[in-house]
């Protein structure tokens, strides 16, 4: 259930091993018991566990002395929590106060350490190396954290950066890497359904499909994931062979043109693998950074203002296609 902490324990002795497995198992029963009846924890409560499991690198078992003070768990600040995130690669700011103004963050703390304490004593007294507690805080800060991706930033909103400093296809670029951040195929999602609105905005008398992201084009017959004239038009973050040797090919079989847009990143890949297949010339390769930025730009008469204006509008087109389409509401930008 946990393969990071058989990874992280791999050294330690049987009993150590279990132990220190048991402790991450109070967390996560720990945090279940905070949830609300639609599943939901308060990042808060996810900001004490962290706090307290850093606690444990300086001393095992622990007492309510160890862990508080006055009113609040000792040492939770927006600057420690954000350091642990930081240490497990996750950069995104997490709560200014580190939960530590969280209502019952102190009973809530004090709580986690009794149990963990009574959890390691119940199966052994043996003192604790430093180095035991450093893989014992390891291991429950590395479940914390993904706890924190999975229920605090993959369930809010996108928040792309939309100042006049940046150009479009740069505000573009910032909305699909907040998107690729997070877990699962969200990136792809926000990607689909962003061609989608752009080609909603520049085409309003066209019909525009409107499939959700998990509809296959296998399961709707569909030639890509947009058809606009004789175009075929396939959005992916991941570009592979199969999108070229597969999808292209069966498009120009059909008498189609295949078009496939990709981050700008991937262009030069993407190019590559359509060589391997032999349909260098045959196939339209293009950023979706680049063809979402023209699209605006040429409807605008390339004046800036009327650029970005239309850059929020094509944002609200996105929230309206996801709001129809998709049921997951953390896909939809927050425009303030």
């Amino acid at each position: 259930m946990y393969s990071y902490v058989d990874e992280l324990t791999a050294e330690l002795s049987d009993m150590r091993r279990q132990q220190v497995t048991r402790m991450v198992e109070v967390v996560d029963e720990w945090v279940d018991e905070e949830r609300a009846k639609d599943g939901s924890v308060q990042p808060g409560v996810l900001a004490t566990g962290l706090v307290i499991a850093d606690h444990v690198r300086g001393q095992l078992p622990l007492t309510e002395h160890d862990v508080s003070v006055s009113s609040q768990i000792r040492g939770q600040s927006g600057d420690r929590v954000h350091s642990i995130l930081r240490r497990f690669g996750e950069e995104r700011r997490f709560l200014s106060e580190g939960g530590r103004t969280s209502r019952n963050s102190k009973a809530r703390g004090v709580e986690l350490a009794r149990r963990l304490s009574d959890a390691v004593t119940a199966l052994s007294n043996s003192d604790w190396h430093v180095t035991h507690r450093e893989i014992a805080a390891d291991a429950m800060q590395e479940h914390l954290v993904r706890l924190v991706q999975r229920d605090y930033f993959d369930k809010k909103r996108l928040t792309p950066d939309i100042s006049t400093q940046l150009t479009v296809g740069a505000s573009v670029q910032s909305l699909l890497s907040e998107a690729r951040s997070r877990s699962g195929s969200a990136a792809g999602a926000v990607a689909q359904h962003l061609v989608g609105a752009a080609l909603e905005e520049r085409l309003p008398d066209v019909v525009i499909g409107s499939e959700s992201y998990s509809t296959s084009d296998q399961q709707t017959a569909r030639p890509g994931d947009f058809l606009v004239g004789d175009t075929a038009i396939h959005v992916t973050m991941s570009p592979g062979d199969r999108v070229f040797s597969d999808r292209c090919s069966q498009n120009l079989q059909a008498g189609l043109r295949p078009l496939v847009l990709v981050p700008e990143q991937s262009v030069v890949a993407a190019l590559q693998l359509a060589a391997n297949v032999g349909l260098v010339g045959s196939v339209v390769v293009n950023s979706i950074e680049s063809f979402i930025a023209a699209s605006l730009e040429e409807a605008s008469g390339y004046e800036g203002t009327e650029a970005r204006q239309r850059l929020r509008g094509l944002f609200e087109r996105y929230n309206e296609r996801v709001a129809r389409i998709e049921p997951d509401p953390s896909l939809l930008i927050d425009l303030g």
